[in-house]
């Protein structure tokens, strides 16, 4: 029905917008939120972090086993335990390091340096070879080096140039153990399967990468290996790579991401390089059945590994964070949405705001020229709240600290057949 109101506005309907709570890429939005998590519909605080230690000066975490942890500067190879660090090697410069940690005891290239065994106790070298990556597969571990993948004997953690090794027919960048596949993954794509001594194998071709590998993204995630490429997020199960996520490489350069896994989750981030200025410095988790962005959080992640059975990061500030599935009230959590339509083209009036929410929380609703702030308390019950505003496009901000759940929010407006004003 339509009705005239004063200023010869003509009502056309009434209007009842649920807003979708969710990460995604396609407008950078997902660039402007901080520590929150969506499931179902329903928005929460995600992870929270205390800090463990700081450097002073930038690190990157390599590798953990047990309580022990080993992270390297551009020069020194570091042990970090009981709150202290250990320097392990002499000043040389690192370009960068692979690692595998296998029966207590782990293996570590340095690009550069060469091969390190490490216990929670010593720290031998094994040889001046570096690895470009690292798996273990059937009670051994492998190694690959250009075209070479190189395997240890039998349940052992010592891997050199002289281990006995199998050839490919090009040069690879990485290695993945899925399931029960060894993936090698470079321009081409290959499986490595034993025979039945697990003495020899065999190499078959899987696919063609679809376009250059990010060697530092390649994570195993339950039978499927994930990857970073130029054009997004791919998925590699048997013989095909399947894109699941892109918009990603509008925001970052994919070819300084790095991933790990994390209670059989996908994470991502890119750390700042000197040449490199991606607009992205947060960690993101992804649902990779979905192809979405699930969680973000950590403003300045810069790498990761599993420390004591806890994700652990470090930062752009030099610091080494280990994160919990807690939230204090120090800790904020922010959620935006731009071009939000209500649902309907032309000029909308705002009306109200209904909100079902656990702990406070604040709304900013913007129309691109002005900026309302709402105040919502608490509850156990839905809430509705007046806000005004008019225009064709609103912004919605979220803001709150500590542990928080969101499970409604909706606005109602009325929709206008000629020009809406403020009020």
């Amino acid at each position: 029905m339509v009705i005239t109101v004063k200023g010869n506005l003509k009502l056309s309907k009434r209007l009842k917008y649920k807003i979708n709570f969710d990460l995604t890429v396609d407008n950078g939005d997902f660039l402007d939120c901080e520590n929150v998590a969506v499931k179902n519909g329903t928005l929460f605080s995600a992870c929270a972090f205390r800090e463990l230690y700081r450097n002073f000066k930038s690190f990157t975490l390599a590798a953990s086993s047990g309580k022990t942890l080993y992270y390297h500067t551009d020069m020194t190879l570091c042990r970090f335990r009981n709150t202290s660090e250990t320097i392990l090697n002499e000043r040389q410069p690192i370009t960068g390091s692979s690692s595998v940690t296998y029966r207590g005891k782990t293996l570590i290239s340095l690009f550069g340096l060469g091969t390190y065994a490490l216990t929670d106790i010593s720290c031998d070298k094994l040889t001046n070879f570096a690895f470009d990556s690292f798996a273990v597969a059937g009670e051994r571990v492998f190694g690959l080096k250009n075209n070479k993948v190189y395997f240890s004997e039998t349940g052992e953690c010592v891997l050199t140039e002289k281990s006995d090794y199998v050839e490919l027919p090009t040069v690879c960048r990485s290695l993945a153990f899925a399931g029960e596949t060894m993936y090698v993954l470079g321009a081409t794509c290959y499986t490595l399967t034993a025979d039945a001594d697990s003495v020899k194998f065999k190499i078959k071709k899987a696919c063609q990468a679809p376009d250059n590998i990010n060697a530092y993204s390649v994570k195993a995630v339950g039978t499927d290996v994930l990857f970073a490429a130029d054009t997004g997020i791919y998925r590699l199960r048997q013989n095909r790579a399947v894109k699941i996520l892109d918009g990603l490489e509008k925001f970052l350069d994919m070819e300084w991401v790095c991933a790990e896994t994390y209670e059989n989750k996908y994470v991502l981030c890119c750390p700042a390089q000197d040449f490199v200025t991606p607009r992205m410095r947060k960690a993101l988790v992804l649902d990779t059945d979905k192809g979405k962005v699930t969680e973000i959080f950590c403003d300045g992640a810069y790498s990761f590994t599993v420390y004591n059975e806890n994700l652990t990061v470090s930062t752009e500030t030099n610091a080494l964070l280990t994160l919990s599935p807690f939230i204090d009230n120090s800790s904020e959590i922010k959620w935006k949405k731009s071009e939000i339509t209500l649902g309907s083209g032309g000029k909308k009036f705002l009306r109200a705001v209904t909100v079902q929410t656990d702990n406070p929380i604040e709304l900013y609703v913007s129309n691109g020229k002005e900026t309302r702030l709402l105040r919502v308390e608490g509850k156990k019950s839905v809430q509705t709240l007046p806000v005004s505003g008019a225009g064709e496009r609103f912004t919605v901000t979220l803001k709150a600290r500590g542990r928080t759940r969101v499970s409604l929010l909706e606005f109602t407006a009325d929709a206008y057949l000629g020009e809406a004003k403020n009020g």
